[in-house]
């Protein structure tokens, strides 16, 4: 169909009514019923005078104006808390990530070698009772060593493992803050003391995307070639750790259970009876078989492996020494000539221990120690007072004691981190010399910087919360937000002094007149940041000292700048800033 016209304007015409009829009622009600209700609530209305502010601005107009007087009383004291902070961030602990709660915690239990499955069981029921009737606590299931959430969906078979159990726990809805979570996980270790076991431990569950970054406790790597010398060097490590407060437990992976039997071989007397170490070596080996592969018999078209096991005259520590050794010797005649000799006559034994995995790195060998910290303890304190040790300590030669783990790792993160920080403080100060067309404007509103540095350590001193990536992220967000202060007064400033304003009376005026949006922009930042700052929720915990970092270092900053950047512009604005104007051709 073809739309004329008359036809299109016939369509239009209802709709330009009904909006004419619409826009004059409007106007009918803009001029008769709104001047009418505006009379009538504005009648009585006063000017209405803050009077509060003014005073406020009145006492911060006198006070800078002391201050531009006596300037090295807010800039001493300025650089004595600079200096102070610096210091203190030498004693404060540093971690890649702040600590923090899942309401999935888990336990797990390892008991000793050789537990029966009726045994195994009997333990794993009194944990799980003891766990069930702890406050907080609204579920927990647990798993034997032969199931996990793998073995569980794939299927894998069984492996007869009843040494190990995990425990698996849901808290009530209400426990949310991080002391209660540390305070389930505090009972279960203390009220299940007495169950006979190795170990039993209990850790977050719900936090397993982040466990890589968590702080592992302390690890000393000990580099070298003869496994005796490590162990003896691991035990030195070991007595360091624990004199060192804050370390709940040491051990380099070495236990009863890897101790070793070395044999010693005379090679002398051993050729006199017509033998070699390699030929002893063998038969010794053969005889150390339990288990040998007999025959693989077809059972409904599958094959099956018969194995022979021997429980008899197994060597042990005790009898190994009267283990029989066959020697052959070809006589004159060519006859082969089979004795037998007790491995005693050519052979004595000593009692060592033994590494039962061996661990290499640049193609050295290296044992591990490691140490468990208290739940407040932070791993690069702690690692620079071992270090101090270690120091002190002399291995043997060809032998290498040096710190790993999670206090490497940080170190790592924090020198990463800090090459951010500069780049970022090195960007700013381009932009702002962009903008202001000057390189001394820059570098007075860039003091700003070292303020917020201040007020951020002076934050998380407060609230005895560690330095780590999360605070450092802190710190860069600050460093940014801080110089909008410093732009906002220079540029005022500038701009009085250019129409013909003298120096500090133009400060003052800058003060006063642009405290108000200062002040309102640093506070809405940091009631914005207050929720996290004060939540004790654990799903706030990882944000908290990124919160306080920001909210604090930006109210100090901001308090600061007020007094600091009109003394710096004093002392370096000696000349009066121009307004330069270009003519375009």
């Amino acid at each position: 169909m073809v739309y004329t016209t008359g036809m299109i304007a016939q369509l239009l015409i209802p709709f330009a009514f009904t909006i004419s009829y619409a826009l004059a009622a409007s106007l009918i009600v803009a001029l008769t019923v709104v001047p009418t209700l505006g009379s009538l609530l504005l009648k009585k209305t006063k000017e209405r005078k803050e009077n509060w502010f003014d005073k406020l601005k009145n006492i911060y107009a006198k006070t800078l104006a002391f201050s531009l007087k006596h300037k090295v009383i807010p800039l001493l004291t300025a650089v004595i808390l600079l200096v102070l902070c610096v210091i203190q961030t030498f004693n404060t602990g540093i971690a890649t990530i702040d600590q923090a709660e899942s309401n999935q915690l888990s336990v797990s239990m390892t008991l000793e070698n050789g537990v029966t499955k009726k045994q195994a069981y009997k333990t794993a029921d009194k944990v799980l009772d003891i766990i069930s009737k702890i406050d907080g606590v609204s579920r927990v299931s647990g798993l034997d060593g032969n199931m996990s959430l793998t073995t569980s969906v794939v299927g894998s078979g069984v492996t007869d493992n009843y040494t190990v159990f995990s425990f698996y726990i849901i808290t009530d809805d209400d426990i949310k803050n991080t002391d209660d979570y540390r305070r389930i996980k505090n009972e279960i270790i203390d009220k299940t003391k007495k169950i006979k076991c190795k170990e039993i431990s209990a850790s977050s569950s719900g936090m397993s995307d982040m466990s890589t970054l968590a702080d592992t406790g302390l690890t000393v790597n000990i580099y070298g070639d003869e496994q005796e010398k490590l162990i003896d060097i691991s035990e030195d490590v070991i007595k360091m750790m624990k004199s060192i407060k804050g370390v709940k437990k040491a051990e380099n992976g070495i236990t009863e259970a890897d101790r070793a039997l070395k044999l010693k071989i005379d090679r002398n007397k051993a050729a006199q009876y017509g033998l070699t170490v390699a030929q002893i070596f063998a038969q010794i080996a053969e005889k150390a078989k339990t288990e040998q592969k007999a025959i693989t018999m077809k059972i409904n078209d599958k094959s099956v492996d018969v194995n022979i096991v021997k429980k008899n005259d197994k060597l042990t520590y005790e009898n190994i020494l009267k283990t029989k050794i066959t020697s052959e010797i070809t006589g004159a005649n060519a006859k082969t000539v089979k004795k037998e000799y007790r491995l005693k006559k050519f052979a004595k034994v000593s009692d060592s221990l033994s590494m039962n995995d061996i661990k290499r790195e640049n193609q050295r060998t290296y044992l591990a120690v490691t140490g468990e910290l208290d739940d407040d303890a932070n791993s690069t304190l702690l690692s620079r007072e071992l270090q101090k040790k270690l120091d002190k300590y002399t291995p043997p030669s060809g032998y290498d004691v040096e710190i790993a783990g999670s206090a490497i790792q940080t170190t790592d993160m924090l020198k990463q981190m800090a090459q951010a920080i500069a780049l970022g403080f090195l960007l700013i100060y381009l932009i702002i010399v962009a903008q202001f067309q000057s390189f001394l404007s820059p570098f007075i509103i860039i003091f700003t910087v070292p303020l917020a540095f201040t007020g951020g350590m002076i934050g998380l001193m407060i609230f005895g919360m560690d330095i780590s990536a999360i605070s450092l992220m802190g710190f860069m967000i600050l460093m940014g937000t801080v110089v909008n202060n410093g732009i906002v007064f220079v540029d005022y400033a500038n701009r009085l002094r250019i129409d013909g304003m003298k120096k500090r009376e133009a400060l003052i005026e800058t003060g006063k007149t642009r405290m108000r949006p200062i002040l309102m922009t640093a506070l809405t930042t940091i009631l914005s940041m207050s929720v996290m700052v004060f939540s004790q929720d654990a799903g706030n915990a990882m944000q908290r000292s990124m919160a306080i970092v920001v909210s604090v270092g930006l109210l100090y900053s901001t308090l600061m700048t007020l007094y600091i950047i009109p003394i710096l512009y004093d002392i370096f604005y000696r000349k009066t800033p121009k307004n330069i104007e270009i003519d375009e051709p």
